[in-house]
């Protein structure tokens, strides 16, 4: 017996320490399991369940021009409603009138920078005037033929200004498109853009503008060329990118669709005897007369495979077309076509990006 009770004594008292040691070993894990509970429990109080989307919006650490412009001005859509910038102006002109507060401020610069131009024109009356306008910088104008340049409205509702205009039988009349589509000093892409206010027209000879109502619509949001009529005084045309082409026959009280495309129509040629060109991304150029507007697609130049086309015309030969197709990518040439005969036949003449070592990379966009 005592052996026996020598033996199973240290066993018991074994048992008895460890299940001490485990008591107290399940005691600490017990403490730091409520500890880490406690934790993420404030945790998910401070920042919410770890896998939940946030709703905050974190901007981009360096937005270029167009996402800022965006994070500024969109409403809690995400959306610039329309006619929203004629609204902005008003405001400020009401601010102005209102205040004396900004009288004795003075713009310090640099008062050089009117984005990248779009187009120059020569004025049809006074020679030695230019116009020129900037697709983030608005339209602008020089009397001594380029030397100097003054911003005609550095308050307008839209400063992207993409086409202009005149009026060949009443010069003192000019209208001008806004709404750039692609890349306006941006960081998001080839694509992106800033939408205009549709038309603005002057009866003074661009010392005052006034918005065309009947614009102010999202299908004049982005204009690619305007041109008045070789025929009529209170006529002309309107390229939008997505919309296709509208005329207005009553100064831009009405407009009508005479072209109706979903693909952007990047430019509008008008002849002295009523004959219009429109070139069509991706669709080709279509011809039609303005006392017969039925347009028609020309054959012997591209008519898919392409991005952008832009068409001219010899001045003193006017049955003398040249066709400008940029390739299906934007970053080169596709290809220059020649005509003699108004479009009827056409000859591709030599293509400057396999001739030369210059650079045509921006072939859809300008």
């Amino acid at each position: 017996m005592d052996a026996r009770k020598s033996c199973t004594e240290p066993k018991e008292g074994l048992e008895v320490i460890f299940k001490e040691q485990m008591l107290i070993q399940m005691n600490f894990f017990a403490k730091i399991t409520v500890g880490v509970v406690i934790i993420l429990t404030g945790s998910l109080c401070m920042y919410g369940p770890l896998n939940a989307p946030s709703e905050v919006f974190e901007p981009a650490e360096n937005p270029g021009y167009f996402e800022q412009y965006h994070q500024m001005k969109a409403d809690e859509s995400g959306k610039i409603p329309h006619g929203i910038r004629a609204k902005w102006r008003n405001d400020q002109e009401l601010m102005k009138k209102s205040s004396t507060l900004f009288e004795s401020l003075e713009e310090v610069g640099p008062n050089n920078v009117g984005g990248r131009t779009r187009f120059i024109k020569q004025d049809l009356i006074i020679t030695n005037k230019l116009w020129a306008g900037g697709v983030s910088g608005g339209l602008w104008s020089s009397l001594d033929g380029g030397s100097s340049w003054t911003a005609v409205d550095d308050y307008n509702s839209s400063l992207a200004v993409t086409c202009f205009s005149q009026n060949p039988f009443h010069p003192n009349q000019i209208i001008y498109g806004t709404g750039e589509a692609r890349g306006n000093s941006t960081g998001a892409g080839t694509s992106a853009g800033i939408a205009g206010e549709g038309v603005f027209q002057s009866y003074d000879g661009g010392q005052t503008f006034t918005q065309v109502e009947e614009t102010l619509l999202e299908k004049y949001d982005d204009i690619w060329d305007i041109q008045y009529s070789k025929l009529d005084s209170h006529t002309y045309y309107v390229a939008t990118n997505r919309s296709g082409v509208f005329r207005t026959a009553d100064s831009g009280k009405t407009f009508d669709r005479v072209l109706a495309t979903g693909n952007a129509v990047t430019r509008i040629q008008i002849l002295d005897d009523g004959t219009v060109y429109m070139c069509v991304s991706g669709k080709g150029v279509f011809r039609a007369h303005e006392n017969d507007f039925t347009p028609k697609v020309l054959t012997g130049i591209p008519t898919s495979s392409f991005g952008r086309c832009n068409l001219t015309y010899c001045e003193s030969q006017d049955q003398t077309l040249y066709a400008y197709f940029s390739a299906s990518d934007g970053e080169s040439i596709k290809g220059i076509w020649r005509s003699n005969d108004r479009g009827d036949n056409w000859k591709e003449v030599a293509n400057p990006d396999l001739t030369t070592n210059l650079n045509f990379t921006q072939g859809s966009y300008n």
